[in-house]
C-alpha cells in the first residue's frame, strides 16, 4: 500500500507498460483502503481478493475488474485476467506467501518444514478454512523450485524499483 509496496511497484509496472499516468495514494492496509473503494472516496486499486471484498462487491458498493494472474482465478471466474485486454497482454502477477527461516537454519529443520507445511497444505479442513478467507493454495514447490521463485520475483520488483529510481525512505 505504501511507497515500494508490491502493489505500488505493480502500478508503476502498469503505467509504463499502458503508457498511463496514475497517482499513487499510500494506504495504511488492505482494509482502509477497502473501506475507502467501498465508499466511494478512491476510485481505484490493487487489492488481495478477500471476502471482505467479494461482500462490497455483492453489495454494488464496488466492482471487481480484473485480475492479475496470467489466467482467471477459480474464485472469481467472471472477472478477466488484466492479459485479456489490449493494453495489458502477457501482464500478469501473483500475490503469494512464502514462509522464510534464517539462512544459517539446518537443511534437515528445512526440509522437515517443507513437507509438515506442504502436508498441511493437503488437510481438506486447512484447504476449506484457506477458500473461507479467499485464499488458493498454489501447487507444491520443491525448496530449490522455492529458491529460484523468490529470486526471480524479487530481481522482478527490484528491477521497476531502479527504472523509478525508487530510493529507501
Amino acid at each position: 500500500m505504501g511507497i515500494g509496496s508490491l502493489y505500488h511497484l505493480i502500478l508503476e509496472n502498469v503505467q509504463q507498460v499502458a503508457g498511463i499516468k496514475l497517482t499513487h495514494a499510500p494506504y495504511k492496509g488492505n482494509a482502509p483502503l477497502l473501506q475507502d473503494i467501498g465508499g466511494g472516496q478512491v476510485d481505484f486499486a490493487v487489492l488481495v481478493y478477500s471476502a471482505g471484498m467479494g461482500a462490497l462487491a455483492e453489495q454494488g458498493r464496488l466492482k471487481v475488474i480484473g485480475q492479475l494472474g496470467a489466467q482467471r482465478s477459480e474464485l472469481l471466474k467472471n472477472v478477466p485476467a488484466a492479459s485479456e485486454g489490449k493494453e495489458l497482454k502477457n501482464f500478469s502477477y501473483k500475490i503469494w506467501s512464502g514462509l522464510m527461516v534464517p539462512k544459517n537454519t539446518p537443511e534437515s529443520v528445512v526440509q522437515r518444514l517443507q513437507k509438515a507445511i506442504g502436508e498441511t497444505l493437503k488437510d481438506p479442513s486447512v484447504r476449506t478454512q484457506l477458500e473461507a478467507q479467499a485464499a488458493q493454495v498454489s501447487p507444491p514447490m520443491s525448496l530449490a523450485e522455492s529458491a529460484k521463485f523468490f529470486e526471480a520475483e524479487t530481481a522482478r520488483y527490484r528491477s521497476i524499483a531502479k527504472s523509478i529510481n525508487l530510493q529507501p525512505q
